[in-house]
């Protein structure tokens, strides 16, 4: 393997990392936005007269 070919190998893994994270992370968000929705809502039924 030549350098090029080991430093082509590394950006490939690194972008499907990035990739794999950015995807959680957005994943994440919306779970907690859900949440955070659900709650709201369920606490405003609480309170409500």
């Amino acid at each position: 393997m030549g350098g090029l070919t080991d430093t082509t190998v590394g950006l490939i893994l690194f972008g499907i990392i990035v990739a794999a994270a950015t995807a959680v992370g957005v994943d994440l968000a919306l779970a907690l936005v859900s949440i955070a929705n659900t709650a709201t809502g369920w606490i405003g039924t609480m309170f409500a007269p």
